[in-house]
């Protein structure tokens, strides 16, 4: 059985520094990428780097290919 790959993804995450403190509101660039395996796989779905809202380090992110 297989499956299509769907147009969307729904991504939603925290940024935070290093000392683990959330980023201050804003815009950041994020680059999402999904490779077909965990070590040297074969890119099979990327964005090149797209700017999301940032509020108190949480942002959510859909994109649709």
């Amino acid at each position: 059985m297989s499956f299509a790959a769907p147009n969307y993804v729904n991504y939603q995450g925290r940024f935070t520094d290093v000392a683990s403190q959330a980023l201050p509101t804003g815009n950041y660039s994020l680059e999402l990428n999904v490779y077909d395996s965990a070590t040297d796989g074969t890119l099979i779905w990327g964005l090149f780097s797209q700017t999301v809202s940032v509020i108190e380090g949480n942002f959510k992110y859909p994109h649709w290919s």
